[in-house]
Protein backbone atom coordinates (compact mmCIF):
# COMPACT_ATOMS: atom_id res chain seq x y z
CA UNK A 1 0.00 0.00 0.00
CA UNK A 2 2.57 2.51 0.70
CA UNK A 3 4.09 1.91 -2.54
CA UNK A 4 1.28 2.82 -4.15
CA UNK A 5 0.80 6.09 -2.34
CA UNK A 6 4.79 7.20 -3.46
CA UNK A 7 4.38 6.31 -7.49
CA UNK A 8 1.32 8.69 -6.57
CA UNK A 9 2.93 11.60 -4.80
CA UNK A 10 5.63 12.11 -7.61
CA UNK A 11 4.95 14.63 -10.68
CA UNK A 12 2.84 17.22 -11.70
CA UNK A 13 -0.78 16.46 -12.75
CA UNK A 14 -2.49 18.06 -15.90
CA UNK A 15 -4.41 20.77 -14.15
CA UNK A 16 -1.09 22.05 -12.10
CA UNK A 17 1.20 22.39 -15.38
CA UNK A 18 -2.35 24.23 -17.16
CA UNK A 19 -2.26 26.48 -14.23
CA UNK A 20 1.71 27.21 -14.55
CA UNK A 21 1.19 27.82 -18.19
CA UNK A 22 -1.66 30.20 -17.93
CA UNK A 23 0.58 32.02 -14.96
CA UNK A 24 3.82 32.40 -17.33
CA UNK A 25 1.27 33.35 -20.44
CA UNK A 26 -0.33 35.90 -18.53
CA UNK A 27 3.01 36.90 -17.22
CA UNK A 28 4.44 37.54 -21.21
CA UNK A 29 1.47 39.25 -22.55
CA UNK A 30 1.50 41.92 -19.45
CA UNK A 31 5.45 42.45 -20.44
CA UNK A 32 4.53 42.94 -23.71
CA UNK A 33 2.01 44.79 -23.96
CA UNK A 34 3.93 47.05 -21.59
CA UNK A 35 6.80 47.10 -23.86
CA UNK A 36 4.00 48.64 -26.55
CA UNK A 37 2.19 51.09 -24.51
CA UNK A 38 5.74 52.53 -23.43
CA UNK A 39 7.11 53.13 -27.07
CA UNK A 40 3.81 54.52 -27.80
CA UNK A 41 3.71 57.33 -25.22
CA UNK A 42 7.45 57.95 -26.00
CA UNK A 43 5.98 58.84 -29.95
CA UNK A 44 3.29 60.48 -28.34
CA UNK A 45 5.93 62.47 -26.00
CA UNK A 46 8.03 63.00 -29.10
CA UNK A 47 5.58 64.41 -31.04
CA UNK A 48 4.91 66.68 -28.19
CA UNK A 49 7.83 68.11 -27.81
CA UNK A 50 9.05 68.75 -31.06
CA UNK A 51 5.67 70.90 -31.10
CA UNK A 52 6.93 72.71 -28.31
CA UNK A 53 10.03 73.30 -29.69
CA UNK A 54 8.53 74.22 -33.27
CA UNK A 55 6.33 77.18 -31.85
CA UNK A 56 9.62 78.38 -29.41
CA UNK A 57 11.60 78.62 -32.68
CA UNK A 58 8.64 80.35 -34.76
CA UNK A 59 8.04 82.95 -31.71
CA UNK A 60 11.57 83.53 -31.20
CA UNK A 61 12.56 83.99 -34.99
CA UNK A 62 9.21 86.51 -35.15
CA UNK A 63 10.21 88.21 -31.89
CA UNK A 64 13.73 88.72 -33.64
CA UNK A 65 12.17 90.18 -36.50
CA UNK A 66 10.85 92.89 -33.83
CA UNK A 67 7.55 91.54 -34.14
CA UNK A 68 6.71 92.98 -37.42
CA UNK A 69 3.68 92.11 -39.54
CA UNK A 70 5.65 91.15 -42.61
CA UNK A 71 7.73 88.39 -40.54
CA UNK A 72 7.32 85.14 -43.09
CA UNK A 73 8.43 82.15 -41.36
CA UNK A 74 9.31 80.22 -44.25
CA UNK A 75 12.88 81.93 -43.45
CA UNK A 76 13.63 79.82 -40.08
CA UNK A 77 13.58 76.77 -42.61
CA UNK A 78 16.94 74.50 -41.70
CA UNK A 79 19.68 74.09 -44.26
CA UNK A 80 19.84 70.43 -43.16
CA UNK A 81 16.27 70.09 -44.79
CA UNK A 82 14.48 68.57 -41.95
CA UNK A 83 11.88 71.53 -41.70
CA UNK A 84 9.60 72.55 -44.34
CA UNK A 85 7.25 75.73 -43.90
CA UNK A 86 4.71 76.58 -46.30
CA UNK A 87 1.33 78.37 -46.13
CA UNK A 88 -1.77 76.05 -45.26
CA UNK A 89 -4.40 75.68 -42.83
CA UNK A 90 -4.23 76.46 -39.24
CA UNK A 91 -6.34 76.68 -35.92
CA UNK A 92 -8.52 79.97 -35.33
CA UNK A 93 -6.26 82.62 -33.69
CA UNK A 94 -7.08 83.18 -29.97
CA UNK A 95 -9.91 85.88 -29.54
CA UNK A 96 -8.98 89.46 -29.62
CA UNK A 97 -5.72 88.46 -31.34
CA UNK A 98 -5.22 89.71 -35.28
CA UNK A 99 -3.89 86.87 -37.36
CA UNK A 100 -0.40 86.90 -39.19
CA UNK A 101 -0.82 83.39 -41.08
CA UNK A 102 -1.39 79.95 -40.90
CA UNK A 103 1.46 77.53 -42.19
CA UNK A 104 1.87 73.61 -42.25
CA UNK A 105 5.04 72.90 -40.71
CA UNK A 106 6.22 69.79 -42.14
CA UNK A 107 8.68 68.04 -40.20
CA UNK A 108 11.26 64.98 -41.68
CA UNK A 109 12.19 62.24 -38.80
CA UNK A 110 15.08 59.62 -39.40
CA UNK A 111 12.49 57.06 -38.53
CA UNK A 112 11.36 56.97 -41.76
CA UNK A 113 8.11 59.25 -40.50
CA UNK A 114 7.17 62.68 -41.06
CA UNK A 115 5.05 64.66 -38.75
CA UNK A 116 2.51 67.53 -39.59
CA UNK A 117 1.98 70.65 -37.53
CA UNK A 118 -0.57 72.66 -38.40
CA UNK A 119 1.02 76.80 -37.02
CA UNK A 120 -1.38 79.71 -36.55
CA UNK A 121 0.34 82.71 -35.71
CA UNK A 122 -1.05 85.94 -33.75
CA UNK A 123 -0.80 89.10 -32.40
CA UNK A 124 -2.46 91.78 -30.52
CA UNK A 125 -1.66 95.47 -29.85
CA UNK A 126 -3.84 97.09 -27.77
CA UNK A 127 -1.27 96.10 -24.56
CA UNK A 128 -1.14 99.03 -22.10
CA UNK A 129 2.85 99.62 -22.63
CA UNK A 130 2.93 101.59 -25.31
CA UNK A 131 4.95 99.84 -28.63
CA UNK A 132 4.45 96.72 -26.81
CA UNK A 133 3.04 93.14 -29.05
CA UNK A 134 1.91 90.35 -27.40
CA UNK A 135 3.44 87.45 -30.36
CA UNK A 136 0.84 84.20 -29.90
CA UNK A 137 1.78 80.62 -31.60
CA UNK A 138 -0.55 77.91 -31.60
CA UNK A 139 0.46 74.45 -32.71
CA UNK A 140 -1.49 71.85 -33.75
CA UNK A 141 -1.34 68.43 -34.37
CA UNK A 142 -3.70 65.98 -36.02
CA UNK A 143 -4.43 62.26 -34.44
CA UNK A 144 -2.68 59.85 -36.36
CA UNK A 145 -4.44 56.09 -36.34
CA UNK A 146 -2.26 52.93 -36.45
CA UNK A 147 -3.04 52.87 -40.23
CA UNK A 148 -1.34 55.90 -41.13
CA UNK A 149 -4.40 57.82 -41.78
CA UNK A 150 -5.19 60.99 -39.92
CA UNK A 151 -8.49 61.96 -37.99
CA UNK A 152 -10.47 65.37 -39.35
CA UNK A 153 -10.44 67.54 -36.82
CA UNK A 154 -8.67 65.56 -34.00
CA UNK A 155 -5.60 65.86 -32.52
CA UNK A 156 -3.49 68.26 -29.63
CA UNK A 157 -2.81 71.74 -29.72
CA UNK A 158 -0.33 73.68 -27.37
CA UNK A 159 -0.66 77.83 -27.55
CA UNK A 160 2.40 80.04 -26.31
CA UNK A 161 2.94 83.68 -26.15
CA UNK A 162 5.68 86.08 -26.07
CA UNK A 163 6.46 90.04 -26.08
CA UNK A 164 8.13 92.16 -28.93
CA UNK A 165 9.06 95.84 -28.90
Amino acid sequence: MDLIRKNRSRGLTLIEVMVALALVIVAVLGAMSFRFFCALDARKADVHVNASRLGLLLLEGWRGAGGETTFDPAILEDTAGDLDITPGQGVDPLAGMTQLGKYQVKLRKTEGFDVYYYVTLSYKDDFPIPNLRTLNAIVFWPKQYPDGGYGAGEGRSISMSTYAN
